[in-house]
């Protein structure tokens, strides 16, 4: 288990989350996550990231409750997504009750975050309502913060209309560009600061090799930017890596710019 302190990002409402986060989507989207998310939390991960969507929540508890003996849940920053309601006029079927039959899969009395998955899941529906009942869950202590993620900026004034509460921050998957593809380990900006970060790790008497790596460097980019990433990877080496990347040197201005 790697001792290294993972940076934090603050929340509009003053809480904080590890910017580094271990997803149960993508690869892991409707598959057992047990094994996966042991092997996360071993390898140094604290925030393991779920949702209603992903169809795995109690297998993702699994996972936790394996790991318990080495990293508590009070250790852990775990989050979670309100789905697609089952469908218009079920009774009963609020945000409130959502969120409690995943607390009952996750067999946790509250989750750290809270977000809804996507505004597109909720066509039809009042928006600003859901999002008033996000803030009451909340209230009740069901979640500490609550957040969105894929809203398109008219749905996000739509919630924050009226000085809204609201705790939202951007949640990245692995560092790419819609029109420019991920540098390669050739690309000279990225040799040039893997050299720099190399020569620091030397001065400071640190280890080096493997743990500064393109994906080690990129990573590094999205965290001064000031965003979480959320990492799928099953391969130990590559959970490791990534962990590794958070006690790396920060890029000089220059550096970011160049990358």
């Amino acid at each position: 288990m790697s001792s290294t302190t993972t940076p934090l990002v603050t929340f509009h409402d003053g809480h904080t989350a590890p910017r580094l986060a271990f997803g149960t989507g993508t690869a892991l989207y409707g598959k057992h996550a047990s094994t996966a998310v042991t092997l996360a939390i071993s390898s140094g991960f604290t925030h393991i990231d779920g949702a209603q969507a992903y169809g795995n929540e109690s297998s993702m508890a699994e996972g936790i409750r394996a790991a318990a003996a080495s990293v508590p849940r009070s250790s852990l920053y775990v989050t979670t997504k309100l789905g697609r309601f089952p469908q218009d006029g079920v009774d009963g079927v609020n945000v409130e009750a959502s969120l409690r039959k995943s607390l009952e899969r996750l067999g946790m009395d509250y989750v750290d975050l809270f977000l809804v998955h996507a505004s597109s899941d909720h066509v039809g529906r009042d928006l600003k309502d859901i999002w008033n009942q996000m803030v009451a869950v909340k209230k009740l202590g069901l979640t500490k913060s609550i957040g969105v993620s894929n809203f398109n900026v008219k749905d996000l004034k739509t919630i924050l209309a009226d000085g809204a509460e609201y705790a939202s921050h951007s949640l990245l998957s692995p560092p790419s560009h819609p029109t420019r593809p991920i540098p390669d380990d050739s690309d000279p900006a990225l040799l040039a600061a893997r050299d720099k970060l190399l020569e620091l790790l030397d001065a400071a008497g640190k280890a080096r090799g493997e743990n500064v790596s393109r994906n080690a460097i990129l990573l590094k980019w999205v965290w001064q930017k000031g965003f979480l990433t959320v990492t799928t990877s099953s391969k130990e080496e590559r959970l490791r890596e990534s962990v590794a990347a958070l006690d790396l040197p920060d890029l000089s201005a220059e550096e970011m710019s160049a990358i």
